[in-house]
């Protein structure tokens, strides 16, 4: 994942190169290099307000259309529905507290559930289902008083709505108000009879809390929201403010002290607490219900585009919670105008477990455009526990006063690619599906140019979601009896498995995210896939969790899950220090033998697999040790201590294998893990920023963190460059980026091992001009010198063996690593 971002970012950096400096490039995209991330929600929002294939006629109508729907969500690698269930206080599915939706009216639930077909079928598909809900929305029209409306309700007592009490109205418009007490249960009791009926992956909110009313949400001015028909409620709660109990005034006077019935601003506090009480219900709801029936439903929200207008500037307080004025925009906000939804709170607060705004705006608005909105959410959801995503606008494609989305085919491309440069933002949503859809009807049409990019420049392959960050990650094992005939792969249902990554290669199978080829779900007890490709592959498959974590890389006929763990450490326990490798097993039963093979440098799967299978003493010149494991424990290690700190930066390759005997061939057969690859500079630098700091963590650690900053957007060290230690006409001019091996005359080189996202150790420096070559290296700077006098000015950098250093520009590799076999010994290894 982090060289992936790496690549990504690069392919623009080297765009961007010229040869004496970067120069900022209009972002208008002439040449399509987007990279796809390993995971990444994509999803559309329909709903029958706007697109009439929602509704329903006949079984075979609706599974025609929604198939159709799906269809084109599959062939553009689209992963999540966002399905319109709630739109006017009413249901798209069997309720017994909400009246039938008027486009389901003909539906006999007890002979066919469009909605449990629809969402088995997603599922079925690899594509979450996400229940959009209007929570509190009655009528857009005909509401002539709240009597009216309620009397509408006569049939369903249990709702809200049948109370005028409860029903807030103006120019003709109604919604539930948010401030009864006896509203949230509604809607919190229409959620939780939803997820009890319905498999959903997700409850969905969008922006309908408040509504413009007599002052339109205005705090100042001859009219303001003290005037609006709600103020009764707001009077009698300042007159009873000290009566409330600890709890419910806490979430008052998180805003201010008191409350004062003349006071518009107060009120605007009143009401943003009054949707802020309803997601604490919610999420308390939902919590009791996931944890009472082992489910994992989230709850998203996707509030207009901005929070509040400011300067865009973000800090963050002792709990790591977002301070800051607001994005530097100008327009309608959500925090105040007349919805009062104080959306980075309930992040905060862990209420909601995404949160999608609808950044709809072209790049180049001038008050709120698409760049600035983004960046300042990515900045805000930096130290929360919460996902983001962002709404994208492709219906404004055919507004002419939409600027970039209106004139410019590539906008749609340029935001999507956008994203993937944000550190926190993981997906994102088409408003909506009618103008995604143009692709394929319309494709002639603004929005359906915009959209060709799908599955073409942009979202090329298929990805995984993005993994909870609300949630324990839940982590899946083998999945069972996966077996391959041919092209066909089948396995057997693994106990909470949502779907299944199906991976597959040409070479060597790495279960790289490049590998995926589709995702499958369903309720089946058995499942069956057949490749449509032609041509001869490994496959492998990985159950994924309702957390959306990757279970257990599984090849055919996987029997015991050997696993070796991902992140090294450091065993800093003893005499006999060192690096220390991790791998679990899902059962010892029948296994006969368990343990490592290690060997010093760099090495494949494949490349160790085999070596081992031939009973092979060497690997490319380096010694293959086995270790055997003695004892029952499924978690087993293998420490490699007396490493000097001349080879801290020597990588080690360790692979985990069980053997056992196979009754059906009758051989003995070896199950492997894949091959992980550490040195104990980058796990130290890891376990010290982790918060380790125990001696000969922090004493590695200490040699290696100078943090110097080597390059300035493409040109080595200015500080050198300004000293006048070199000459323009060659400093500048001849500076690139490769990854690996070189030998060239006049050419300095800087080696560098990536020890985490951003910085990298110095593992060399050659200045000799006639051989600038290094073995095992993650990058390589090189730099042209024409007068071969200056080579020992480059000791004059100031960059050592050992330091870290830091880049304004991320790098990465632009040709394959070629490798040079050390095959120095490092140490012994010990159990």
């Amino acid at each position: 994942m982090r060289k992936n971002m790496l690549k990504r970012i690069l392919s623009i950096f080297i765009l961007s190169l010229c040869l004496c400096c970067f120069v900022k490039v209009d972002t208008k995209a002439t040449t399509y290099n987007y990279v796809d991330p390993d995971s990444e929600l994509r999803a559309a929002w329909i709903t029958p307000v706007t697109n009439d294939v929602v509704n329903y006629s006949s079984e075979s109508q609706f599974k025609s259309n929604m198939n159709g729907v799906l269809d084109n969500l599959e062939a553009s690698n689209l992963n999540t529905l966002i399905f319109h269930v709630r739109p006017y206080n009413d249901a798209l599915y069997d309720s017994d507290i909400n009246p039938i939706n008027n486009g389901w009216k003909t539906v006999n639930f007890n002979v066919f559930d469009p909605l449990e077909w629809l969402i088995e079928e997603c599922h079925s598909r690899g594509i979450e289902f996400h229940a959009w809900m209007n929570p509190y929305r009655v009528t857009n029209g005909g509401a002539t008083s709240a009597a009216t409306v309620a009397a509408n309700y006569t049939n369903y007592p249990l709702n809200s709505a049948s109370k005028a009490d409860n029903i807030l109205v103006y120019n003709n418009k109604a919604i539930l108000n948010p401030a009864k007490q006896e509203v949230r249960d509604h809607v919190v009791n229409t959620v939780i009879e939803f997820v009890s009926r319905y498999d959903a992956d997700a409850v969905h909110f969008d922006d309908y809390f408040y509504f413009g009313m007599e002052a339109n949400g205005a705090t100042s001015g001859t009219t303001t929201i003290l005037d609006e028909a709600d103020n009764d409620l707001y009077i009698d709660f300042c007159d009873n403010f000290g009566s409330l109990s600890s709890d419910l005034k806490e979430e008052y006077t998180y805003y201010r002290s008191s409350y004062s019935a003349t006071d518009a601003n107060a009120k605007a506090d009143w009401r943003r607490v009054q949707c802020n009480l309803f997601f604490k219900q919610l999420d308390a709801a939902v919590n009791s219900f996931n944890q009472n029936n082992g489910k994992y439903v989230q709850i998203g929200v996707a509030p207009t585009g901005i929070y509040k207008n400011g300067n865009g500037v973000v800090t963050y307080d002792s709990n790591g919670w977002p301070v800051t004025t607001g994005s530097a925009t100008g327009g309608q906000t959500h925090y105040s105008s007349y919805l009062f939804a104080d959306t980075v709170y309930w992040c905060c607060k862990n209420w909601i477990d995404y949160i999608m705004p609808q950044s709809y705006w072209a790049t180049n608005h001038s008050s709120a455009g698409y760049y600035n909105v983004m960046g300042w959410w990515d900045k805000v959801v930096k130290n929360l526990d919460v996902n983001l995503y962002s709404g994208i606008g492709i219906y404004m494609a055919e507004n002419s006063s939409s600027r970039n989305w209106y004139s410019d085919m590539d906008e749609l491309y340029n935001q999507l690619d956008h994203i993937t440069t944000l550190e926190n933002v993981d997906g994102a949503s088409f408003y909506s599906y009618d103008y995604f859809a143009k692709k394929y009807t319309d494709p002639s049409s603004n929005s359906g140019k915009q959209a060709s990019h799908l599955g073409v420049n942009v979202w090329k392959k298929v990805v995984v979601q993005p993994e909870l960050k609300s949630m324990t990650p839940v982590n899946l094992g083998i999945v069972p009896n996966f077996a391959v005939s041919e092209k066909t792969l089948t396995w057997d249902k693994l106990t909470n498995a949502k779907f299944y990554a199906i991976y597959r290669s040409s070479g060597e199978l790495t279960f790289a995210a490049s590998e995926l080829v589709d995702i499958v779900g369903g309720s089946s007890e058995t499942f069956e896939w057949t490749d449509g490709e032609n041509g001869n592959y490994t496959y492998g498959i990985r159950a994924l969790s309702y957390t959306n974590t990757l279970g257990t890389k599984t090849l055919p006929n996987t029997k015991y899950g050997v696993e070796i763990q991902e992140g090294a450490s450091i065993r800093t326990t003893g005499e006999r220090q060192g690096l220390k490798f991790t791998a679990n097993v899902e059962t010892l039963t029948d296994v006969l033998e368990h343990g490592f093979y290690l060997a010093l440098g760099e090495h494949t799967t494949n490349d160790m697999v085999t070596a081992i299978n031939a009973s092979e003493e060497l690997i490319s010149g380096n010694k293959l040790v086995k270790k055997e494991i003695t004892g029952s424990g499924l978690a087993f290690h293998a420490v490699v201590y007396n490493i000097t700190e001349e080879y801290y930066n020597q990588d080690i390759s360790a692979i985990a294998y069980v053997k056992y005997y196979n009754n059906q061939t009758s051989k003995y057969v070896y199950e492997f893990s894949e091959v992980l690859t550490r040195n104990i500079a980058e796990v130290a630098v890891d376990a010290y920023q982790g918060g380790d700091r125990t001696d000969f963590v922090t004493n590695i650690y200490n040699k290696v963190s100078a943090v110097k900053e080597l390059v300035t957007v493409g040109s080595i060290n200015l500080e050198v460059y300004n000293a006048g230690l070199f000459d323009e006409n060659y400093y500048n001019s001849y500076v690139y980026l490769k990854k690996g091996y070189a030998s060239a005359v006049n050419w300095i080189g800087i080696f560098l091992n990536e020890v985490e996202n951003g910085k990298y150790i110095v593992v060399d420096y050659k200045t000799s001009g006639n051989n600038a070559s290094i073995s095992e290296c993650d990058y390589c700077i090189y730099v042209y010198v024409s007068n071969t006098t200056d080579y020992n000015n480059v000791l004059n950098l100031g960059v050592q063996i050992g330091d870290i250093v830091t880049f304004s520009s991320d790098i990465s590799s632009l040709v394959d690593n070629t490798v040079i076999d050390i095959t120095a010994n490092v140490g012994r290894y010990e159990n």
